[in-house]
C-alpha cells in the first residue's frame, strides 16, 4: 500500500503521534487541557505548530488501478476523526456525564478537544481507548444497583420515597403496584395503577402492619382499602380487622 505522503511528512506525522501520546500521559498524572504546565504547553503547542500535514491512508476509500500494471492505491486525507468516531465519543461523554477520577479527566480533555475543534483521527482513537472501558465499568456498576426484579417481592404493601403502594397479582399471575392517592371533597381517596412503579420497589420497601397503622391513623383512612375508619376499634388499631392480615 502506498500514500502520497513524502519522506518528511512521515517524520512530521511520527513526532506528532508522539506528542499526542506524551500529552495524553501527561494529562494523566499532571494537568488538563485547560490548565498547562510547561511540557504540557510544548506538547500542545508541538501539535498546533504549521507543520506540513499529516497524512494517514482513507480506510474504505475507494481504490484506483493503475493501467497495465494491476496494482491498486489508496487515496489519503488528513489527519480528522471519522464520523463513527465523533459519534461514538458524543455518546461516551454523555454517558461518563456522573463519572469521577480518572475517568473524569479523560472525559473533560476530550470534551475540550472537541469543543476547539482539535480533536484528530489518532486523538480520538486515543480517547476512545481510554473512555470505552470506563463506560463499560460504568454501566457494570448501574446494573448491581438496580432494584430486585418484581419476582422478588410479594403481594402486600409498600413504602417508597414518602410514597405507599400496594402490590397486587394479576388474573395472568403478573405483580403491579398501585399508587395511594389521597382524595379531595370530589373525588375519594384510591389506589391507581402506577405503571412502571414495580420496577422501583424492593423487598425492604415492604411495611410493617406497624407502619401500614401509623400511615392510615394519620390518613383518617384504611391504607389497604382506602375506607374511611369509623369503628372506634379500627380508628384506635390504625386498620380494619381485615385489612389487617392484607398489609
Amino acid at each position: 500500500m502506498t500514500t502520497t505522503a513524502t519522506p518528511t511528512s512521515h517524520a512530521t506525522a511520527y513526532q506528532r503521534e508522539m506528542a499526542r501520546d506524551a500529552l495524553l500521559a501527561h494529562d494523566s498524572g499532571c494537568c488538563t487541557a485547560a490548565g498547562r504546565c510547561r511540557l504540557g504547553a510544548f506538547l500542545e503547542t508541538r501539535l498546533t505548530a504549521p507543520l506540513t500535514p499529516d497524512i494517514r491512508p482513507v480506510d474504505t476509500a475507494a481504490r484506483t488501478r493503475t493501467a497495465g500494471t494491476g496494482r491498486s492505491r489508496r487515496t489519503a486525507r488528513p489527519d480528522v476523526p471519522t464520523m463513527a468516531q465523533m459519534t461514538t465519543l458524543t455518546r461516551l461523554l454523555d454517558e461518563l456525564a456522573d463519572a469521577t477520577g480518572e475517568p473524569a479527566k479523560h472525559r473533560d480533555n476530550a470534551a475540550l478537544f472537541l469543543a476547539n475543534g482539535d480533536m484528530t483521527f489518532h486523538l480520538a482513537r486515543l480517547y476512545l481507548d481510554r473512555l470505552i472501558p470506563a463506560a463499560r465499568a460504568l454501566r457494570t456498576l448501574k446494573a448491581a444497583a438496580r432494584p430486585a426484579p418484581a419476582e422478588c417481592l410479594e403481594p402486600g404493601m409498600y413504602a417508597r420515597d414518602g410514597k405507599v403502594y400496594r402490590v397486587v397479582l394479576s388474573e395472568a399471575g403478573r405483580l403491579y403496584a398501585k399508587l395511594w392517592t389521597e382524595g379531595d371533597n370530589d373525588t375519594p381517596a384510591r389506589f391507581e395503577f402506577a405503571p412502571g412503579a414495580i420496577r422501583d420497589l424492593r423487598p425492604e420497601h415492604r411495611m410493617s402492619a406497624d407502619d401500614a397503622k401509623a400511615y392510615s391513623r394519620r390518613l383518617g383512612a384504611c391504607c389497604v382499602c382506602g375506607k374511611t375508619l369509623t369503628d372506634p376499634a379500627s380508628i384506635e388499631r390504625g386498620i380494619g380487622p381485615v385489612c389487617a392480615d392484607k398489609v
